[in-house]
């Protein structure tokens, strides 16, 4: 099937994409780091709850959903970690093995392939938990959210949109 833009299937898409931005900020950062008490992010989770007037029902599911999801990403998270320091081992290596860059690379993408599923499902899960109309006020709140991250998008960079650092120095470069 082939989606235009502004038919009914990419905004349902749209929709869904905008509500599991909305979850996996708050929720699932933490498993990237591979640490923390995910304090903040259940607070964010909280206040967007509130924020949808959600049942103390929808609470507890979607809460649920994310219990059980958490650990599945921190293994997830940590296989990506191992992958990323093979990378970097073999591209150190006094004998540059092109194959197995390029195997790790593979690895490297059914490894992102199997987070993405995983996140969408939860994602899928939790949006089925929500109505039409406290969808509807997710999708307001990230368009917001996602309008003040400016070019930044959806991971930011740590400075407002509009204004630039310039590029990274790389540690043996002298900073500009």
């Amino acid at each position: 099937m082939t989606m235009k833009f502004g038919s009914m299937a990419s905004g349902w898409m749209g929709l869904v994409i905008t509500v599991a931005l909305a979850f996996s900020a708050p929720v699932f950062a933490r498993a990237h780091e591979g640490g923390g008490d995910g304090l903040w992010h259940a607070k964010r989770l909280t206040r967007l709850l509130d924020g949808v007037n959600a049942t103390p029902a929808q609470r507890q599911q979607i809460q649920q959903i994310a219990r059980t999801l958490t650990p599945e990403m921190k293994a997830l998270h940590q296989a990506h970690r191992d992958l990323m320091a093979k990378n970097l081992q073999l591209l150190s290596a006094p004998v540059i093995d092109e194959a197995a860059i390029e195997q790790n690379r593979l690895q490297m993408v059914a490894q992102h392939d199997q987070v993405s599923k995983r996140m969408s499902a939860a994602f899928i899960e939790m949006s089925k938990v929500l109505t039409p109309e406290q969808r509807t006020q997710v999708a307001a709140r990230m368009k917001e959210r996602l309008a003040r991250r400016g070019a930044h998008g959806i991971h930011g960079a740590g400075h407002p949109a509009g204004s630039s650092t310039g590029p990274v120095p790389m540690a043996s470069e002298p900073a500009r």
